[in-house]
């Protein structure tokens, strides 16, 4: 390097002091670089000084606003969680509420289907009760049905032998009659007055000493004709004019029929119009009426006037003075007193359009109206409150107008 260059300003170094002053100049120039470095290097500090106080607040902003936005957001979590856990809750409440209501809905139909299950089990529970009392009905009816057989077939028996034993009795009777007639005869022809016959009706029998229940056979004015007779109830000497057992005999006779009378008399039957007509004409007579319902109870009427007209007047009715336990179907509200006898063919009943036999198949009998009472009415047999209305054998202040009686028998004896 040429000094010229380094002191333009200056002049030419001696040559001698080139060396020595290059140095020098080197070593200031070195010391100024230096300096300028130190300098510069200080000035480069300070500039990263702020620098880095400047990146410093940037980042001390920046973290604020991270903190700031941080803090917004994680909010905005917290809304969204609490939002979401609101939303949760009502549909984990809506659940519970559905799950409830299908549950009580489920509880409702389980109880409907118990009740209707428990409502069907006491259908079955009552029809298999209502069945074990039918068929205890239809058992119980069976016994009392043999019972009544059995029954019917002792007393057969017992009228058998109460027959043959009161043939015996006339026999031995007709023969004492005759001697003591032959007796007579012998000691005297003086006209004496004829004694009544003792056999007009039952009660002269039992007057003459007869106390066996059977059949007789009456005097004048039923000359030859037979009838039960009741030497036991209440004192005997009744004339059984009609009598309903067992059904054997059917009632709805023609008029003819009725006129003369029907049926067996150690059974059923009617002792005929006619006949009972030529009977109450003689003397007056009461009338008693016994009657048994399905259960074996027993009731009675009796009337202390009983008469029937002749066939001119219809066999017209006459009967008062009711006394008895099963209430006056006969001579009381619905009397019979002054009504005339119908058959079958035979209209003389006071029904304004009905003809009573005819229409309901009845027995003879005085009708007022058909539902009133008949003791000649169909045998229906045990049909508890279930027969027909007015058709059965009926005393309606007793048992009403829908009971057929099992058994009941007219009589009479002098008043």
């Amino acid at each position: 390097m040429s000094s010229k260059k380094l002191f333009p300003n200056s002049e030419a170094a001696p040559e001698g002091s080139v060396g020595r002053h290059g140095n020098q100049r080197t070593l200031g120039i070195s010391i100024t670089l230096s300096g300028l470095a130190a300098m510069v290097s200080f000035v480069a500090l300070l500039f990263m000084v702020r620098e880095l106080a400047s990146i410093r607040e940037q980042q001390t902003a920046f973290m604020r606003e991270i903190r700031d936005q941080q803090t917004a957001f994680m909010g905005e979590i917290r809304d969204q969680q609490t939002a979401f856990m609101r939303e949760i809750r009502d549909q984990q409440t809506a659940f519970m509420r559905e799950i409830r209501d299908q549950q009580t809905a489920f509880m409702g139909e389980i109880r409907d289907q118990q009740t209707a299950f428990m409502g069907e089990i006491r259908d079955q529970q009552t029809a298999f009760m209502r069945e074990i009392r039918d068929q205890q009905t239809a058992f119980m009816r069976e016994i009392r049905d043999q019972q009544t057989a059995f029954m019917r077939e002792i007393r057969d028996q017992q009228m058998t032998i109460q027959t043959d034993l009161q043939g015996l009795k006339d026999q031995v009777l007709q023969m004492q009659l005759r001697q003591e007639n032959k007796a007579k005869d012998k000691v005297t022809t003086q006209a004496t007055t004829t004694p009544a016959p003792i056999d007009t009706d039952c009660a002269a029998y039992k007057a003459a000493g007869h106390s066996s229940s059977g059949v007789y056979t009456l005097g004048s004015p039923l000359s030859g004709v037979t009838v039960y007779c009741d030497m036991d109830t209440a004192g005997g000497g009744w004339t059984v004019i009609q009598r309903r057992l067992d059904g054997s005999v059917p009632f709805n006779k023609n008029w003819e029929e009725y006129k003369h009378g029907f049926g067996n008399k150690n059974g059923e039957y009617w002792l005929g119009n006619e006949n009972i007509h030529r009977l109450t004409a003689q003397k007056d007579y009461s009338l008693r009426i016994d009657m048994m319902d399905w259960s074996f109870l027993t009731r009675y009427a009796e009337c202390d006037t009983f008469r029937v007209s002749g066939e001119l007047d219809q066999y017209r009715l006459t009967v008062s003075g009711y006394s008895g336990t099963a209430g006056d179907s006969m001579a009381g509200a619905h009397s019979l007193s002054g009504l005339r006898f119908s058959t079958v063919d035979r209209d003389n009943d006071a029904h304004p359009s009905l003809h009573c036999c005819e229409t309901y198949g009845l027995g003879g009998w005085w009708y007022r109206a058909c539902s009133d009472f008949a003791l000649n009415g169909r045998y229906l047999g045990n049909c508890g409150n279930s027969c027909g209305v007015g058709q059965g054998v009926m005393w309606n202040t007793w048992t009403g107008q829908k009971y057929s009686l099992k058994s009941v028998s007219m009589k009479i004896r002098p008043g």
